[in-house]
């Protein structure tokens, strides 16, 4: 309980709302009063679960070093429950604060890890969508080639991918052709 007598699981759902309305400084309150209140009770998975969203809501609220520091411990959190999925995800947040301060070795380095856990787990769309911001990212650095790698490598499966994204992997093929890869 905090100190209005709120469930952590009540606080969550309040902060689910909040960012579902756009109202950010409410959700931010809530998410992180409710991983306070899961730490408290030491559920650390659920703690680490309201440190992931509000790691995505500070993000949106141009707070990007708040948002590094809620998202930091989150992977070892979930790798330590056997949550392979959220760890992923968790894995992809911390990609995005560090790109957000600036950090693109280490946001680069964090997507890379997310991608494998999504690659290794089956999870296409976590997959493409990380493989898409590592892609983004390392265009922004100019560096092309790394870019297109990741782009590829988010595109592999294509009884799974949309007909714009079976597209774009054979456009994306044709420079790696063209070097003899």
């Amino acid at each position: 309980m905090n100190q209005t007598g709120e469930s952590p699981d009540t606080l969550a759902e309040r902060g689910k709302r909040a960012y579902q309305k756009g109202d950010l400084i409410a959700a931010i309150d809530a998410f992180t009063a409710a991983e306070m209140g899961y730490r408290g009770q030491e559920a650390l998975v659920k703690a680490a679960e309201m440190a992931n969203n509000l790691s995505v809501v500070l993000l949106q609220a141009d707070r990007p070093q708040d948002a590094l520091a809620a998202a930091r411990e989150t992977p070892q959190a979930f790798e330590e429950a056997q949550d392979l999925e959220r760890c992923g995800m968790a894995w992809g947040n911390l990609g995005a604060a560090l790109e957000a301060c600036k950090d693109y070795d280490a946001a680069a380095e964090a997507y890379q890890k997310a991608i494998d856990i999504f690659r290794s787990r089956n999870l296409e769309d976590n997959l493409l969508q990380t493989a898409q911001a590592l892609s983004r990212l390392r265009m922004q650095q100019g560096r092309v080639p790394e870019a297109l790698t990741a782009m590829q490598g988010g595109l592999q499966d294509p009884k799974k991918l949309s007909w714009r994204h079976r597209v774009l992997r054979k456009i994306l093929d044709i420079p790696s052709r063209l070097m003899g890869h």
